[in-house]
């Protein structure tokens, strides 16, 4: 049991409790059955911990002196973790997220994602701020896995 996500040890109990439930052992009458996606964005935002994505945004693009709510950050970081594990229209990100196990794994509130102030909030990055940003990520790599001399990137000119 211990190997279950805890969203799931603390929405259905023990073990044993949903293997009852998905027998139909115990008669219990639910409203509501939720499915969410767990595992890929889990897996996304453990990565994530060791890159660091939100602060690097957050280096380039502060957060503004009157701005609230969801940051510049964190709707980069929503964006990118859409593209690696379901990636849909900046239109239905929100429903997209509600889907998923966001709020177990890093908080936010969903009904702010939505595509009027993904907009909004992408006015303030320009051109060179993603330049600068893919920069500092592709440093950020380096860091963590260093190049070697057997190993090497060319790109072929035709």
């Amino acid at each position: 049991m211990e190997s279950l996500p805890w969203s799931a040890r603390s929405t259905w109990g023990s073990l044993e409790r949903m293997l009852e439930l998905a027998a139909g052992a115990k008669k219990e009458e639910y409203t509501k059955i939720q499915s969410q996606e767990y595992g890929a964005l889990w897996l996304a935002n453990l990565i994530d911990q060791n890159i660091d994505l939100a602060s690097l945004v957050e280096a380039v693009v502060p957060k503004g002196k009157v701005e609230t709510g969801t940051s510049v950050r964190e709707y980069f970081l929503y964006a990118v973790f859409n593209r690696m594990i379901d990636s849909c229209s900046k239109r239905a990100l929100s429903g997209w997220f509600r889907d998923t196990a966001i709020q177990e794994i890093r908080p936010v509130a969903v009904e702010e994602l939505t595509s009027q102030r993904y907009c909004d909030k992408w006015e303030r990055v320009e051109e060179k701020d993603i330049v600068e940003i893919a920069h500092r990520f592709f440093l950020r790599l380096a860091e963590m896995e260093p190049p070697s001399l057997d190993c090497f990137l060319y790109g072929l000119l035709r």
